[in-house]
């Protein structure tokens, strides 16, 4: 009973965390104009006005990227390495929070935000290709498909200083959250079947 109550925690606390950083990152750009979402990642949303909101926004991602672990530590079939690769996108996400970017950053906060983008969206990725043919049929295997397409896109286009890098962090920022919802229902359906057992 005590674990079905842990369940019932973390899947709040996931859709919780979910909701409010979308709704951030959808505020954010209705209030700053100022920055051009094709060509700036949202992290630029850090530098200016509501920067602290958008910070906010990265731990709470990173909170439900370490509440969808814990969810998926439930699942058997589930690859355990996918587990430590969330913890580890989990982490990149704070350093990016506790790193903002500014207009001239020293050299230690330029790397360590840079850094930790790399490390959210690389292992987040990864962790989602890995797992999605075990979360649920043919439409969550092609998303793990999708998003690490547009994660190798993305880090491509940084790497050629394309002027769609924004563009396509958003895509990757999206697919990361459409899986993040589409575990917490899957997860909420196995929390909700009357024979669900426990499989720690």
């Amino acid at each position: 009973m005590k674990q079905r109550g842990d369940r019932s925690l973390m899947l709040f606390v996931t859709r919780i965390c979910l909701v409010v950083f979308v709704l951030i990152v959808a505020a954010l750009h209705v209030l700053r104009p100022d920055v051009d979402p094709v060509t700036h990642g949202i992290s630029r949303y850090q530098w200016g006005p509501y920067g602290m909101v958008m910070s906010i926004g990265f731990v709470l991602l990173a909170i439900a990227l370490l509440s969808t672990a814990h969810l998926l530590q439930r699942r058997q079939r589930v690859n355990k390495v996918s587990f430590r690769l969330l913890h580890v996108s989990a982490f990149g996400s704070l350093l990016v929070a506790g790193f903002p970017l500014s207009e001239s950053p020293p050299l230690i906060q330029a790397v360590a935000h840079q850094l930790g983008g790399f490390v959210l969206f690389a292992m987040a990725a990864l962790a989602i290709w890995m797992t999605a043919a075990n979360i649920g049929g043919i439409a969550a295997r092609q998303l793990g498909r999708l998003t690490a397409a547009m994660a190798v896109l993305f880090f491509l286009a940084i790497v050629l200083k394309m002027p769609v890098v924004g563009l396509l962090q958003r895509c990757v920022v999206a697919s990361v959250c459409v899986w993040i919802a589409t575990v917490t229902t899957t997860m909420g359906r196995y929390e909700q079947s009357p024979d669900v057992q426990s499989v720690t």
